[in-house]
Formats: structure tokens, sequence, C-alpha cells
């Protein structure tokens, strides 16, 4: 008889935690019974583990959590104490859905979940780290959240330089990278098919961003370099969310979409829009993919890259960000090349770089490719989880 497993979700947009969740939740499958619990709003990650066959089970209310992170909330800020404070008030919630489902084992699928631990008393527990730690791994937060973290029975990490970073004593700990399905990234379409779908010039250079309007992944770092590259043959394609476009009356007074309507300005002023293309949120990324010759990940902070070993199924590679915890995976002039943090003319650089030596593009995006197959398929990376969840 199969082991019970419940999994929590704290957030249900679709992005890179949704989707590990998914990887995650279709590999235990084999050797679990699961149930995972996900926000009900927004409905966009619903919809997607619908769409794969799995049927989660939602909550509606935004989870309890400690926001504390790279790329995550300031300690400064209204929405940090905000969530934190919800952790009081979910607590006999959580309570009751754990007594009802009797779990062997429950999961959290992200450090911000770790205060749950006080709620799992007497029950087999895993902490999947996702993030990159904020700031100095000592200060008062950061110690917080490890106190917390050492009370969990497993906890993976995504990388060792996480692990090491976080440096825990009582926990089983074990590194296993975010995994992927090999075959929903292949090439199925070719450039000029999926620039026809994509409504985007296949006789350029093209870039895939797939971070929508988001600050934190650097998309207006991309659309500065773009300013050195007018009169390059090189496009961009952005792909995923544009919080500008939602009809929402708040959407003056919300910090993202105001970032999202001064990046189009900025576009008009500079007169970039005809080398840019917006298409959107996409459900099947690997189009994108397939119309673009590089992938850039410009990220403002330390934060997890899983669009750099997607392309890679592609044998295409990867302009990224010059930040530590991305070393063991994106290695320069290996799988990709990385830049100086926010230094656009240095993204700039790199990119003609790669355009105009079509011989090292071709080598990098092979070697991508077997660092794919390395350390991002689900027998590498699952097997590794799967062998720690029998030890306990």
């Amino acid at each position: 008889m199969k082991k019970k497993i419940i999994f929590i979700q704290h957030w249900s947009s679709l992005g890179g935690s949704g989707i590990s969740l998914y990887y995650t939740w279709e590999s235990l499958l084999k050797y679990y019974d699961i149930t995972v619990y996900i926000p009900e709003k927004p409905y966009d990650l619903y919809r997607y583990l619908r769409i794969k066959g799995l049927t989660p089970k939602t909550y509606n209310f935004v989870c309890g959590q400690i926001p504390y992170y790279s790329g995550g909330s300031s300690i400064f800020k209204i929405g940090f104490w905000y969530l934190l404070i919800k952790c009081i008030f979910q607590i006999n919630y959580w309570r009751k859905i754990i007594l009802i489902e009797n779990p062997d084992i429950i999961m959290v699928n992200s450090k911000v979940l770790c205060w749950m631990i006080c709620l799992f008393k007497n029950r087999k527990s895993v902490c999947f780290v996702r993030e990159t730690i904020k700031g100095n791994p000592k200060n008062l937060i950061n110690c917080f959240m490890k106190f917390f973290l050492e009370k969990f029975s497993v906890v993976s990490f995504l990388s060792n330089f996480d692990l090491f970073q976080t440096n825990l004593k009582n926990p089983l700990t074990v590194v296993s990278p975010d995994i992927l399905n090999i075959n929903e990234y292949l090439d199925s379409l070719g450039k000029y098919k999926a620039c026809r779908l994509l409504k985007v010039d296949s006789s350029t250079f093209n870039l895939a961003f797939v971070g929508g309007i988001d600050k934190l992944k650097g998309v207006d770092i991309i659309v500065k370099a773009m300013c050195y590259l007018k009169n390059q043959n090189v496009r961009l394609i952005i792909a995923g969310n544009d919080i500008s476009l939602h009809n929402s009356p708040r959407k003056w007074i919300n910090k993202n979409s105001r970032f999202s309507m001064n990046i189009k300005k900025y576009l008009k002023n500079n007169g970039l829009d005809p080398y840019i293309s917006f298409v959107g949120l996409q459900k099947d990324i690997s189009i994108v993919y397939s119309a673009s010759d590089v992938l850039i990940f410009p990220m403002k902070e330390p934060h997890q890259a899983r669009p750099a070993f997607e392309i890679g199924v592609q044998k295409k590679t990867v302009i990224i960000t010059n930040f530590n915890n991305i070393a063991e995976f994106i290695q320069h002039n290996k799988n990709g090349l990385v830049f100086e943090s926010n230094n656009p003319k240095d993204l700039a650089e790199k990119i003609l770089e790669l355009k105009e030596n079509e011989s090292l593009r071709s080598e990098l995006g092979k070697t991508n490719f077997q660092f794919t197959m390395s350390y991002h398929t689900p027998e590498f990376s699952i097997n590794k989880l799967i062998s720690i969840l029998d030890k306990i």
C-alpha cells in the first residue's frame, strides 16, 4: 500500500514553483498516494494541472508565509508583515486538513512555508527550498527560518550552493535540482514555423526572454541592452505576463503595473517598439524557444533560472547574470555566457558575441543540452529524492 503525502503549494500563478510542483507530483505519483493543496486564485496553476490530468484541492485564501528570500519582500514593506501575520490565522485550518487527510508525509513546496512545521507534530515532513538566501545567512530573519527548517525530517535544495549557505545540522538533506519532461521542450517546429505562429520575424537573430514584465527577472536590463542593438538585426521576444494589460481599476497604484507601463513608455521614447515583440503567456513555451536563437536571463538578484535548462533541450544556450547561485549549472564559455549584473552594455556585447560567432553558439548549446540531461531529468533528480524519502 502506497504511503500518503500531502503537498502544500503557497502560490498559484504559473511560474517556476508551480511548474516544479507539477513535475515533482507527476514523478512521485508512481510511488506515493499524493494530495496537493493550492490556492484557488489566480486560476493559472489549477488550469495547468488539470490540463496535465492532475486534480489538486484548493483553498480560498492567500497562504500565510515568510516571504524572505533573494528577490522576495523586504521586512520594511507592509506586504511582508501582511503575509507573516496571516500564518497565525491559518493554523486551525491546516490542523483540520492534516487531521482529515491523515498523511504519512507532509511536503511544503517552498522555504516560505517553513513555519508550518509547527503544525506537523509526529509527522514526517519535507521542505523544498526553491529559493536562494537573501542577504547575510546569519541575519535575524534567516536564523528564524533556519530554526524552522532544522525541525523538518528532510530538506531538499536545488543546488549545493543553497545547501551550503543554509548549513543545516538536524534534518536529512538532499540536492535535487529542478526537473523537466524532455518531450515537452523539444523543437518540433523549427525556427521558421515557430516564428510564423508567434508572428515574429524568422530572418533576424532572435532573443527569448520568458519572464514577462518582471523587474526581478530583469526585463528593464534587456530592454536597455536593445538600445545598443538597433542596427544589428536583433529582435527580442518577450513571453509571459504583462500586468499593465489587466483591466483593473487599481492598476495605476500597483507598483508592478506602474513598472510595466514605465517599460512601455521607455520603448516608445527610445524607438524600440519595432525591435521587440510581446507574445504574452504561452501554453507551450517550447514554441518561443524554437523561434529564438538564444535565451536571455538578466535577473537582478540571485534567482532560480529554470528557462536556462529548458532551452538546453533544444541545444541552445543562455546569457545570464553572473551570480554565484547559478554557477553549478551555467558555466561561462562552457554552456552559456555570464554578464555583469545590471549592466545592459555588457549584456549587449555578449549578445553580439554569440550572434557573430555561430561556432561558439553551437558549442555552448550542445554543452547546455548535456548539462540539462545530466542534472535535470527525473532519473537523476527525483531518484535522489526518493532515496531520501525511503529513509524516513
